[in-house]
């Protein structure tokens, strides 16, 4: 999957901002929505700031998502970061 972000981002010019909406998109639409309650375990790199889109995602169909983030500040990525201050 590294190799096909990077494939995405560097050669066809992707943000991997939009990868990680697409990704979050396509969670959303093979999950169970029939649920209430969620639990997102984000760390703090591209990966994790997938786990937030998704997260947000459930929050928009007034589901209630758990976040929990391992890792330190220091180490998260800029678009981990962007994700984290997207509101709802």
């Amino acid at each position: 999957m590294k190799e096909a972000d990077s494939r995405a981002i560097n050669i066809i010019g992707i943000p991997s901002i939009v990868l990680m909406e697409n990704a979050a998109l396509k969670v959303i639409k093979n999950i169970d929505l029939n649920l209430n309650h969620y639990t997102v375990v984000c760390s703090r790199g591209n990966n994790g700031g997938d786990g937030l889109a998704l997260a947000r995602h459930l929050l928009l169909k007034n589901k209630k998502v758990k976040i929990f983030i391992v890792g330190k500040p220091e180490n998260a990525t800029v678009d981990f970061n962007v994700n984290l201050k997207m509101k709802k």
